[in-house]
């Protein structure tokens, strides 16, 4: 049987949500693009974790702000060569990171809505990984993952809204996660708008924050 992790590498990007994906050199589906990804080697990798980090590295010299497993697929129609099992990750990661030359990062959306096919049967790992961003942002931390070492309430609350492709209102939305469980302030200021911001960190820069309750607002555009 076939072992391997496949990872769902998203960034935000001025607004849109990307996902990462890399053109295959080798058969099967040569020259196709698919996600990184790679086998388990046994002799390096003590964890699943080890060989979703050696493999990003490998082939896109990228370190992951954020790394969750997702699920686990099997059967014997996924790949051509026969039985395969993959652990498929979700990786977030800041904006602005260069990577190989054979990786592009492209929108999700046109992907998933496009006709172009990605290799074995990465699409619907796509449609997976998503779905579980998108819910887990309704109800936890998880969007501060996408945004710099120091961040606006502003950009904050925008980086919710474009992965949620929803409007929040704001003052709720402050109330939510203006809590030092979540931020603290850098006591710096962003002097890039004509009213100079306060900076603020990640608190526990490893640790999600779970919310009681889901956010709401309203959409901006229909989830495709």
């Amino acid at each position: 049987m076939i072992g391997s992790i496949e990872v769902c590498c998203f960034r935000l990007q001025q607004g849109q949500l990307q996902l990462l994906i890399s053109q295959r050199k080798t058969e099967p589906f040569i020259n196709q693009y698919a996600l990184i990804g790679g086998g388990i080697a046994p002799q390096q990798d003590q964890h699943l974790d080890d060989t979703v980090n050696r493999c990003l590295q490998q082939k896109t010299q990228l370190q992951p702000h954020y790394l969750e497993q997702v699920s686990s697929q099997a059967d014997p129609h996924r790949d051509p060569r026969g039985w395969s099992v993959c652990f498929l990750y979700l990786a977030v990661f800041r904006p602005q990171q260069k990577v190989h030359a054979n990786c592009k990062w492209v929108n999700v959306y046109d992907l998933l809505n496009s006709p172009v096919k990605l290799a074995f049967d990465h699409k619907a790992l796509v449609e997976t990984a998503l779905n579980r961003l998108l819910n887990k942002s309704q109800y936890s931390s998880l969007p501060v993952y996408f945004l710099g070492a120091s961040f606006t309430l502003p950009e904050l609350q925008q980086c919710f809204e474009s992965i949620l492709q929803t409007q929040l209102p704001k003052a709720a939305f402050r109330r939510r996660l203006n809590r030092p469980e979540i931020m603290l302030e850098t006591g710096e200021k962003d002097h890039s708008q004509n009213r100079p911001a306060k900076l603020y960190a990640m608190a526990a820069p490893k640790q999600l924050y779970f919310f009681d309750q889901l956010m709401k607002g309203s959409p901006t555009k229909a989830l495709t």
